[in-house]
């Protein structure tokens, strides 16, 4: 799996915050950083359980996907339809391998 730093430069590219090739500045790192842990943190209480962490590589598209979504509104940006299905699809991914089933 990828490292939250490069999670969170791939999420601004995709959002366009940034240039393909150009680097996100520290500040921009640690706000997506931040986001990214703090979406993390929010799959438990959305009943995600077990041991994920670190996610296995096949989840990796889909949290980029999730996180620029949820960074889009920040940068002022809008994201696209393909952006959200991506960040759709790896939700499904995650509560299909993670999520327990209440009894």
């Amino acid at each position: 799996m990828a490292t939250a730093t490069e999670i969170s430069t791939r999420a601004l590219r995709r959002i366009g915050a940034i240039d393909a090739l150009q680097s996100p500045s520290a500040a921009d790192v640690a706000a997506a950083t931040e986001a990214l842990n703090a979406m993390i943190a929010s799959w438990e209480a959305e009943g995600l359980s077990g041991d994920v962490l670190p996610l296995d590589s096949r989840f990796e598209q889909g949290v980029v996907a999730m996180l620029a979504v949820r960074l889009s509104e920040e940068y002022g940006k809008t994201p696209g339809a393909v952006l959200v299905r991506d960040a759709d699809n790896g939700w499904n991914a995650l509560q299909a391998a993670y999520f327990a089933v209440p009894k």
